[in-house]
């Protein structure tokens, strides 16, 4: 069933295939809600003060996504001011950002609308609108080192285009390590461990 509403939405978008371009890509876009999802948001927060705790609603807050197309097929993409970089490729109406794809349901050289590929038949539209702002470049790479107050290395780690990469570790002030973990452009990986400040080993996890 899946399959077929994901066909049949291809289908009926192939008249529109000609307008989905590269060129009306490039650019910065910022998501923004339209009035009805406003009001849609609202009362889903509504009904979950009324049955829940204050604190559920945090994860329906709108957080404002820019991202940034380029002619070299990258894309800068911020989110609660945290910046990443990925490549991405556009291909009738299927749009892949780094490892998601969309579905492009209206491009425009002012308007991007874009729907989840893998969830289309319940997936909400996020709406773009092009704006002037450019992100700054980030580095491919980039260490990360957090100390103590003492001068004592609390933290090191990579990032690798805004995301975790590499081998992450924590220590205790005591110079005990603390934890260790391993990523791969932001997907968690290898064997995490942690230890108590008393160099004991309490937790080891596997990542996928």
């Amino acid at each position: 069933m899946k399959t077929l509403l994901i066909l049949i939405i291809l289908i009926t978008s192939q008249s529109g295939y000609s307008q989905f371009k590269i060129e009306n890509l490039l650019g910065t876009w910022e998501s923004f809600e339209t009035r009805a999802q406003k009001e849609e948001r609202n009362e889903d927060i509504l009904l979950i003060e009324s049955t829940e705790s204050n604190d559920s609603n945090k994860n329906l807050t709108q957080t404002k996504l820019i991202l940034q197309f380029s002619e070299k097929r990258e894309i800068d993409f911020m989110q609660a001011g945290v910046q990443y970089k990925a490549k991405y490729e556009l291909k009738d109406s299927i749009l892949t950002l780094g490892n998601r794809k969309y579905i492009i349901s209206k491009l425009t050289n002012r308007l991007l609308i874009l729907k989840d590929f893998d969830n289309v038949s319940f997936a909400k539209e996020t709406n773009y609108k092009k704006i002037k702002q450019k992100l700054k470049n980030i580095k491919e790479f980039e260490d990360l080192v957090e100390k103590f107050p003492s001068g004592k290395l609390k933290f090191k780690g990579m990032l690798h285009n805004g995301f975790n990469h590499g081998k992450h570790t924590e220590w205790y002030e005591n110079g005990q390590k603390k934890s260790e973990k391993y990523f791969t452009d932001g997907i968690s990986t290898g064997i995490w461990k942690e230890w108590n400040i008393n160099g004991e080993l309490i937790r080891t996890r596997k990542m996928n």
